[in-house]
C-alpha cells in the first residue's frame, strides 16, 4: 500500500495503481480527489477501477474511509439516480412548473417586504366620535326655517 498526497490529505492506494495514479495532478473537492481525464473530471476511486469520466456508478467503501482507495476496499454499487435534467419531458415539465411557483412565491414575499406600509387611518378618540354623532343627529332633527 502506498499513499498519494492531495492538498493536506493522504490517500491510500494499491502498489499496482501507484504509477498510473501518480502521473496525474489531483485536487480536492468535497473530500474526494479529482483529476482531469479526457477533457472531463474523474474521481480517484473511479479512475482506479477503470470507469470512464461521467460514469453514474456508485462506489461504496467497506470501511467508509474516503481516503482509502485500495481496490480491496472499493465495491461497485448501483447507478446513481437520474438528475432533474435527465428525467422524461413530462417529469421535467412538472419540475419546472413547481420551480416557477416557488419563484413567484419568493418574488411576492420580496415585494411585500420592499413595498411601503399602507397608511393607517387615525380615528379620533371614542368620546369625540360619540359627541360628533350626537351633534350631527341634533342638527338633523331640528327643522330648518
Amino acid at each position: 500500500m502506498k499513499t498519494i498526497q492531495v492538498s493536506s490529505l493522504f490517500f491510500q492506494i494499491d502498489d499496482e495503481d501507484f504509477l498510473r495514479v501518480s502521473k496525474r495532478k489531483w485536487y480536492l473537492n468535497r473530500g474526494y480527489a479529482y483529476t482531469g481525464y479526457k477533457f472531463e473530471k474523474i474521481s480517484m476511486h473511479h479512475f482506479i477501477l477503470g470507469f470512464e469520466p461521467g460514469s453514474r456508478t456508485y462506489i461504496i467503501r467497506k470501511d467508509k474511509n474516503l481516503l482509502n482507495n485500495q481496490k480491496s476496499n472499493l465495491i461497485v454499487g448501483r447507478t446513481r439516480k437520474l438528475r432533474t435534467w435527465e428525467h422524461s419531458p413530462s417529469q421535467r415539465a412538472a419540475h419546472n412548473i413547481l420551480k416557477s411557483f416557488k419563484k413567484a412565491h419568493q418574488q411576492q414575499k420580496l415585494e411585500q417586504q420592499l413595498s411601503p406600509p399602507k397608511p393607517r387611518i387615525k380615528y379620533p378618540p371614542k368620546t369625540q366620535r360619540i359627541e360628533a354623532i350626537r351633534a350631527y343627529l341634533n342638527n338633523k332633527r331640528k327643522p330648518s326655517p
